[in-house]
């Protein structure tokens, strides 16, 4: 999964230095990153809402370059949503919303399909504080904060290790 390659992919050279510049970047903006056999990459994945309707696949992952862990996944809308709505089709949820789930599926635990289209649309470029700050009383209506805070991701709704599948122990040797 794309989460843990991240950690170890963002030391090599050169691209620890794009990470540096900016506190959260998607990651394909980091050359070289993707999945590997035992860590699948999740872009392309079909992200499912609470009621199980089928609402986009995940296009990116957006890292927090101090933490080297991954904050959002990066949605692009299925075409009948973005239909739908005035904006961009993409928008951006909180990593500790979603589950990973066999079958290159994403299911989001919180929000139906009409909760999902009212989301605000994602630029695809680092998020405002602002913004930040609107998505996560969307998930969390009862954050009286900003996304200045210094503890804004200390939160089970960033918690990258919700969304992945739980790890089986390694055999007894």
């Amino acid at each position: 999964m794309d989460a843990h390659v991240c950690m170890a992919g963002l030391t090599e050279k050169g691209v620890m230095m794009q990470a540096s510049q900016q506190r959260l970047v998607r990651l394909n903006a980091l050359a070289g990153l993707g999945g590997t056999e035992d860590n699948p990459a999740t872009r392309g994945w079909t992200v499912f809402a609470a009621d199980g309707s089928a609402v986009g696949k995940v296009t990116d992952l957006v890292l927090d370059t101090r933490t080297f862990r991954v904050r959002y996944l990066d949605v692009t809308l299925a075409d009948d949503i973005a239909q739908e709505i005035a904006h961009q089709p993409n928008i951006l949820v909180p990593v500790g919303d979603a589950r990973m789930q066999p079958g290159r599926k994403v299911c989001l635990e919180n929000l139906d399909r009409a909760q999902v289209a009212e989301l605000p649309a994602y630029l695809r470029m680092p998020p405002a504080p602002e913004y930040e700050t609107a998505l996560r009383r969307r998930f969390d209506p009862g954050f009286s904060g900003t996304a200045l805070d210094r503890d804004f991701f200390e939160s089970e709704l960033y918690d990258q290790d919700r969304f992945l599948p739980p790890r089986e122990p390694a055999p007894a040797q």
